[in-house]
């Protein structure tokens, strides 16, 4: 709206009158009460103030859409009512600004409603969004190569052959419990995340020992089996279990952690003494169990064990009351004092740490055809230079003569 602007000087010019020269100002004064005084208006300024400004008016002061955005229900609304209405307004603001969050985060006290899914990478997911997610979760399971298998939900069928690692790899596209099967072998799988998922359909027993390896060097393993896990193997044709002791608990020769380490669950139908003397000289590195014994032993075991078996560093005294500890790289070994009791009683500090299996409470108590029997540790005993530990036929630490011969039950690692 525009003001009222003034033109030229604002001022006009000296009337002039056409009376006849000589009138009196008692006759010019009778003329002006009468109205009959001439004026000459042809010399007034015509730049004198001249109206530039914007009518006032209801479209330009309050109009109709105004006055119902400021929520004014009065038939004729005044300027007053309009500026009372903004105070108002005003003051609600106010009181909303103190009560929002501020851009920085806050807590809020009442559930926050969306106004639909997410259609941009950083807003906010409803529930629903998350509970119908499209996206696939990958679900990678251990069925044996060349086997076919099946994951089910709600009517919805995946299915996969396991290629020659083992694993058949599914692709679930919603949330929840997924029946997974394999043959006669059936499990309810829950997916709860887009994220990769580890299971197996498979045994231990049904699986070959390179199908196990190739999970072992994955580092897969302790998501798929347990710690006491079993499986059957032959040593000299003759049928033993071996059972999981540990998951990435020895150091491999080569570097890094081996998978799995496994040993008899009970000892060999045939007993062994560690040395052909009672001398515990050079330890376990230059006893006749590590150096002839375990080397037979190994080449006894089906070449395709033979093949996936890792070397893995060992600790151990040197024998004839020394502290000093010796690293040998051992396929087959005995474990030591302290990876089976967790502590030491009869043997040098050093020798390793005690394997989860024992941790947990396994029995130590292991057989020789069927009967409760001594069973050799490589741990020479640290006070004489004629014994080695052993571990006694009621699961107790002992030492005795390195010739005699007591149950070997040997670990080894892939």
């Amino acid at each position: 709206m525009k003001d009222l602007i003034k033109k030229g000087t604002g001022n006009s010019r000296l009337l002039k009158t056409s009376l006849a020269e000589g009138t009196s100002w008692e006759a010019a004064l009778a003329m002006l009460r009468a109205g009959t005084f001439p004026i000459d208006l042809a010399g007034i300024n015509a730049e004198g103030v001249t109206e530039e400004g914007t009518p006032l008016n209801k479209a330009n002061i309050l109009p109709d859409a105004l006055v119902t955005l400021m929520g004014l229900t009065q038939d004729d609304p005044t300027i007053k009512d309009a500026l009372t209405a903004l105070q108002n307004l005003a003051k609600n603001a106010n009181t909303l600004a103190a009560a929002a969050l501020p851009k920085s985060g806050g807590t809020m006290t009442g559930n926050l409603v969306l106004k639909g899914d997410p259609t941009a990478n950083l807003q906010a997911a409803t529930k629903q969004y998350v509970d119908n997610s499209t996206t696939p979760a990958v679900l990678h399971v251990l069925a044996g190569s060349g086997n076919t298998v099946t994951a089910t939900r709600n009517g919805k069928t995946l299915s996969a052959v396991a290629g020659s690692d083992g694993f058949a790899t599914l692709y679930p596209a919603e949330f929840g419990d997924w029946t997974v099967k394999c043959g006669t072998a059936s499990q309810v799988f829950y997916i709860n995340a887009i994220a990769e998922f580890y299971m197996s359909l498979a045994t231990l027993e049904s699986l070959d020992w390179g199908t196990i390896a190739s999970v072992s060097q994955s580092g897969l393993a302790s998501k798929l089996w347990n710690v006491g896990d079993t499986k059957q193997l032959t040593v000299n044709g003759v049928n033993y279990t071996a059972v999981i002791i540990g998951f990435d608990h020895d150091t491999l020769t080569a570097g890094g952690k081996a998978g799995i380490t496994w040993q008899l669950q009970n000892c060999l139908a045939t007993t062994y003494p560690m040395n052909s003397s009672n001398t515990n000289s050079g330890g376990w590195k230059s006893s006749a169990m590590r150096t002839s014994t375990m080397a037979t032993l190994l080449n006894q075991l089906p070449t395709a064990l033979k093949n996936v078996i890792k070397a893995v560093n060992k600790l151990s005294s040197a024998g004839s009351q020394s502290s000093t500890i010796e690293t040998t790289s051992d396929k087959l070994f005995l474990l030591s004092e302290v990876e089976v009791f967790g502590g030491t009683t009869y043997s040098k500090a050093g020798e390793g740490q005690q394997y989860d299996y024992y941790k947990a409470g396994n029995s130590k108590v292991k057989t020789v055809n069927g009967s409760a029997s001594d069973w050799w540790e490589r741990s020479p005993y640290g006070s004489d230079s004629t014994d080695f530990c052993f571990v006694g036929s009621d699961g107790g630490a002992y030492h005795y003569y390195a010739s005699d011969s007591y149950g070997v039950s040997f670990g080894f690692c892939i």
